[in-house]
């Protein structure tokens, strides 16, 4: 790592962490080195750099085989087994999952993250909400928008990967998740869309998969 990768990292540990920066980063590291450096950075900051304070800090434990993702249908929930998913958040935190990375969008993800948020009474794991952008909530219902801003507040940490809205940047999201993860909890029912595309992103990546 050279001296200009040095200074943008230094500048993260002054609360002036951006986008750019991390853009910046990751033109000369890999996405392992990146992250790593991210998380550790994230958790002594005051001010997140992606544009959101931290509540708490974000773990500096970087062990994938304990950081699962979800990626699942909009659309289509009234097949999803609910008492499935449950059972199967609690296995994986039985065996020693402790990190669960959400894309916060409606459907799928948010009955995710409530599931993984009914468990942290008690067990110790924590939930990371990775949002695409500024305002993704802004289309949602009343009633989701109220389940997102509620999630939002017990999470441990928001991930915000662009300070606006443009094209890409939900894929942007979804390939964040499968790099940042060691198991994949899908709920996918047609080939096409975004979850699609982030199962066959993860099956690339050797990703293992539960499909629900």
């Amino acid at each position: 790592m050279g001296q200009s990768d040095s200074d943008a990292i230094d500048a993260t540990r002054n609360n002036r962490y951006s986008v750019a920066a991390l853009l910046t980063l990751s033109l000369r590291m890999t996405v392992r080195q990146m992250l790593k450096h991210v998380m550790l950075t994230l958790a002594e900051a005051s001010d997140c750099g992606l544009q959101r304070k931290l509540k708490r800090k974000m773990t500096t434990e970087w062990n994938m085989s304990k950081n699962c993702a979800f990626s699942g249908h909009r659309h289509s929930v009234k097949e999803l087994d609910l008492n499935l998913l449950d059972r199967v958040i609690l296995n994986l935190i039985k065996n020693g999952a402790r990190n669960f990375y959400c894309g916060m969008a409606v459907g799928f993800d948010l009955a995710a993250a409530e599931s993984v948020l009914n468990y942290k009474k008690d067990y110790n794991v924590k939930l990371f909400a990775c949002i695409p952008c500024e305002g993704q909530s802004d289309g949602y219902s009343q009633i989701n928008k109220r389940r997102y801003d509620d999630i939002l507040r017990r999470c441990d940490g928001e991930i915000v990967l662009s300070d606006e809205y443009h094209r890409g940047c939900m894929l942007a999201r979804d390939r964040f998740l499968v790099e940042n993860c060691g198991v994949l909890v899908s709920f996918l029912r047609k080939e096409k869309g975004g979850t699609y595309y982030t199962v066959n992103y993860a099956r690339q990546k050797n990703i293992k998969i539960i499909e629900l």
